[in-house]
């Protein structure tokens, strides 16, 4: 991408530069929100029930490791795949990548199975009587929405 900005813009002065910086500043800007929100959830769902009484600084510190953490995961993974060769070895390093993944969650689901039971209460007291019917009314439709209908038939 900056050999073609330099193409194309040599022209002008000082824009090929400023150019390739705002890309380049949106895209880290992009990645460091996308680590902070892994980080985020990674805390609240696995690492949060193992550290109960914590102060927010110490909290903030971890957040920031776990993000720091899948930030050198992400530059190693593009170091590895820079060294990929064929697409066929892309394609092994996509389906063994995808196995992994379906293996931990595999074993994840079999180390901390579902609750057994577990049903939030209903209660349907305030509905309406007509919410709670079984009878649905057929809805007929238009000339005008057959005609854009996704089977349209003349």
């Amino acid at each position: 991408m900056p050999y073609f900005v330099m193409e194309t813009l040599s022209n002008f002065p000082g824009l090929p530069g400023l150019f390739v910086s705002c890309v380049f500043s949106g895209s880290l800007s992009t990645l460091s929100s996308g680590f902070n929100a892994l980080a985020t959830v990674t805390w609240d769902d696995l690492v949060k029930r193992y550290f109960r009484n914590i102060s927010g600084k110490k909290q903030l510190l971890i957040t920031k490791f776990i993000a720091m953490t899948y930030g050198l995961l992400a530059i190693a993974i593009a170091f590895i795949v820079g060294r990929l060769g064929t697409v066929l070895q892309g394609a092994i390093c996509g389906l063994v990548s995808g196995v992994g993944i379906c293996l931990a969650i595999t074993i994840g689901t079999i180390i901390y199975p579902r609750p057994k039971g577990f049903q939030l209460p209903v209660s349907v007291t305030s509905c309406p009587p007509e919410i709670l019917s079984l009878v649905s009314e057929k809805t007929w439709m238009s000339a005008a929405q057959r005609q854009y209908s996704v089977h349209y038939e003349p």
